[in-house]
């Protein structure tokens, strides 16, 4: 399978990480993070997948979580190591098993999986899994809407990144075939976070390896 896709979209990361890890503050997913870690057991250990520039890391960590982040960006890993030293954060593509099995308590992976194309999500949600213990926990989010494209716009400095969609239902489905029982599964738009945010919906999924 041709790695285009990926190759693109962190190609887009690198040359625009300064300008995105200033923006990012602006789009986190508040009430996401506090509902997760209503679920989270104290003192869990945490893997931040596609970490960017280290804002959910640090945020767990500062929590009372060991938090590991990754990401494939470099030039994002770079800012994060910059802001917080003391973590961890390494270069690793999600499609590849990274880690022992039952090395987490919990999997956080926001806004991330939809840089990858549908075919590989089975795949990565199983190594997900793996890497689990048993009632681990984890989170998804991404675009709300259906099919597959490339999309250049602001907030990538009008660079392009490659994006999977995902209906509510259909995200359901991939993630129990993967063996996880459903927690939560909500829609929210960016505009609840701040009206001068995008017209753009977003599906969340909370589930725990069963």
């Amino acid at each position: 399978m041709s790695d285009d896709h990926v190759n693109k979209t962190v190609a887009t990361y690198n040359a625009i990480a300064n300008h995105y890890a200033v923006q990012m503050d602006a789009y986190t997913p508040v009430n996401d993070r506090e509902l997760f870690l209503s679920y989270l057991h104290p003192h869990s250990r945490v893997l931040d997948v596609g970490c960017a520039a280290g804002r959910d890391s640090m945020f767990f960590t500062k929590h009372g979580h060991m938090t590991t982040g990754i990401d494939l960006s470099e030039k994002l890993l770079a800012i994060a190591r910059k802001k917080a030293p003391a973590l961890t954060f390494l270069h690793d593509d999600i499609r590849k098993k990274m880690f022992a099995d039952e090395s987490f308590d919990a999997v956080w992976a926001c806004a991330v999986l939809l840089h990858l194309t549908r075919k590989e999500i089975p795949t990565v949600l199983k190594i997900f899994y793996a890497m689990l213990v048993i009632d681990g926990l984890l989170y998804i989010r991404v675009k709300e809407g259906q099919g597959e494209r490339d999309v250049s716009e602001t907030l990538s400095a009008h660079q392009s990144r490659h994006f999977t969609y995902f209906m509510p239902d259909e995200l359901k489905k991939i993630v129990t075939d993967a063996g996880f029982a459903i927690e939560k599964i909500t829609h929210s738009n960016e505009k609840d976070m701040n009206p001068n945010l995008r017209d753009m919906w977003w599906v969340t999924v909370i589930a725990r390896k069963a």
